[in-house]
Parts: structure tokens; C-alpha cells; sequence
């Protein structure tokens, strides 16, 4: 797996002049006065107003041209408050389904990056995490980056990112994540952990005729020699001068031990691919990102169509850190 050189342009931030969209806008600030990308806010006037999945009310008529000129100018406001942090900003103003409009809008500037606010509070989870951003995480055609409602509300109070955390999917469809968390960790002048949970390790039952226990040690031991052989060679690439590279390897449940290797090592952006779970998982317990997104102690960027921000770069040795769990 070939390492790369990432570049953001254009960062794409959605608000809605909310508590999650300020927290999502301070980010999107500083991650564009650190990458030096230019940084389009937008604000969709919903024609329809989801209320659960089942049904929706909708929404009075389309903007007059007061309505249109107040929106615009609380967009203003927030792209000059950018412009004062040296950023390069201008808003844009829309109508229709904001899932729908703002990925459209990724597409038409071919956004690098978006950022998106939430409020992880149970009474609310099926209205935010099942309707905007949800959808973006899953359909958007970039990255996205989820903010929790509660982290920095002002662009000075958000820290630079020094610790980042690549759940690592060793499957044919995670390939783009470890190069795009590589990529970014150093760029970012930051540690990388990249971290694989086996999550379908077989435990020896009491009483059982299939393995016995030195045949189910010798299976767990050969599985987990194979993710490690695994995460080693994906990680070959980085260059040991720039970016240090922690290498983990765990059983257990995926979201479950993310989230606590997070908190152990003081995570400050987690990031994952958009792994698709079957129907009935979706149904019973969502996704493993979905559930890290709600409870993660920090931003998590889910990774889309990665592709298009990462350009070749040479290929160099690792020295790295291995540690198995």
C-alpha cells in the first residue's frame, strides 16, 4: 500500500447557526489555518423538515427576499469572523433537502473535506445522527468530519491535533483509510495509532466437541499474527522522520475497544472508513462508526472518496512502535 502526500483545497463547512454547527465551524477554521484551504460555509433552508423517519411536516413557503437577505447575512458574519483568521471564505445560501444540497454542493467544489456538527444526547439521536449528517457519512463523496456539540465553540479554543487514531479495516474496502490517516497525521505534525480489532475471535467453550482448547489458542494466535503481518505492511511506507506510527492490534467489539483506546491515549481526532453493516445490524445497533461518532471523546472523520486528495509520494521504511493487546 503506497503512501501519499495529502492536500486539502476546499473545506466545506454546513451550519445552521446551532450549538453543533458553531463547535463544527471552529474546526473547520482551524483545520483550514492549518492546511491553508479555502473554506465555503452554507446554510440550507429545508423544504421539508424531517421529524422521524416514517413521516415529515413541511416546511412554510420558499425564502422571501427578507428571509433570504437576514440568512445571508448571519452567513456573513461567520465568513468574516474566518477572514479574520486569515482564512479564505465565502458562504453560499440554498434550498431543498440539506442532505441532498450539501453533498451536491461537495461535488460542485470539489470539497476535500466536510465538517459537520451533532448533538449525541439520546432524545435526539434519531433526528440528528438519522437524518444530515448521518446521510453525509454515509453518501458523501469526500471525507467527512463529525464535531460533537460540546467541543470548542471559538476557533482559538480548538487545540492543533498531535495524537490521531486510524481504526484500521484490513479489508479489501478499507484500503484508502490507512494512507489518508497517515497522509493527514503528517501533515498535521501528529503521532499516528493505527489500531485492528479482530472481532470474530472464537473463545473456547467448556464441554465443546469442535476445538479443543490448544486448537482454538492456536487459531486466535494465527488470526492475530495475521492482522499484525497486515497492519505492519500497510504502515510500510511511512517515513519514521515524520511521522511516528504505533501499531495495535485487539479483540473484541470494534466501537467498544476504538473508543477506549481513544480515551487510553488521549486521542484528539479518531478516523475510520464507512463500513456498511447488514440491514438487520443497521436496524438493531447501527454501525461501528456511527456508534464512535456518538460517544467518541473527540472528532471522527469517516473517510469517502479519499482518493482525490492524495498525491504520490516516494516510498521510505518505517521504524515503528508494535504493540499487541
Amino acid at each position: 500500500m503506497a503512501a501519499h502526500a495529502l492536500s486539502f483545497h476546499s473545506i466545506l463547512c454546513p451550519t445552521d447557526f446551532a450549538g453543533e454547527s458553531r463547535a463544527a465551524f471552529s474546526h473547520a477554521v482551524a483545520l483550514c489555518g492549518a492546511t491553508g484551504a479555502h473554506l465555503t460555509l452554507a446554510h440550507v433552508h429545508p423544504r421539508e423538515l424531517p421529524m422521524a423517519a416514517e413521516f415529515a411536516y413541511l416546511s412554510p413557503a420558499p425564502l422571501d427576499a427578507l428571509e433570504r437577505a437576514e440568512l445571508s447575512s448571519r452567513l456573513e458574519g461567520l465568513a468574516a469572523a474566518a477572514r479574520g483568521r486569515g482564512v479564505r471564505t465565502h458562504s453560499r445560501l440554498l434550498e431543498g433537502e440539506p442532505a441532498c444540497e450539501i453533498a451536491g454542493l461537495a461535488r460542485e467544489i470539489e470539497a476535500d473535506l466536510l465538517v459537520v456538527g451533532f448533538h449525541p444526547e439520546a432524545r435526539l439521536r434519531r433526528f440528528l445522527m438519522g437524518s444530515t449528517a448521518e446521510e453525509l457519512m454515509r453518501h458523501a463523496s469526500c471525507p467527512v468530519l463529525t464535531v460533537r456539540h460540546d467541543a470548542a465553540q471559538s476557533p482559538e479554543e480548538v487545540a492543533p491535533i498531535r495524537k490521531v487514531l486510524c481504526a484500521a479495516d484490513l479489508r479489501a474496502s478499507g484500503a484508502e483509510v490507512v494512507p489518508y490517516a497517515m497522509a493527514l497525521a503528517e501533515s498535521l505534525g501528529a503521532r499516528l495509532t493505527l489500531l485492528h480489532v479482530l472481532e470474530q475471535v472464537p473463545a473456547f467453550e467448556p464441554g465443546s466437541a469442535v476445538f479443543s482448547p490448544v486448537e482454538t489458542q492456536a487459531f486466535r494466535q494465527a488470526m492475530g499474527d495475521d492482522a499484525r503481518e497486515r497492519l505492519h505492511a500497510a504502515v510500510a511506507d511511512a517515513n519514521p522522520e515524520l511521522l511516528a506510527v504505533r501499531e495495535i492490534v485487539c479483540a473484541g467489539s470494534a466501537h467498544e475497544r476504538i473508543l477506549e483506546t481513544a480515551r487510553e491515549e488521549g486521542s484528539q481526532l479518531i478516523v475510520l472508513g464507512p463500513r456498511a453493516p447488514s440491514p438487520l445490524e443497521r436496524m438493531l445497533f447501527g454501525s461501528t462508526s456511527r456508534r464512535v461518532v456518538r460517544d467518541a471523546p473527540c472528532p471522527v472523520l469517516v473517510v469517502r472518496g479519499a482518493a482525490a486528495t492524495l498525491g504520490a509520494r516516494p516510498k521510505r521504511a518505517a521504524a515503528r512502535q508494535r504493540v499487541d493487546a
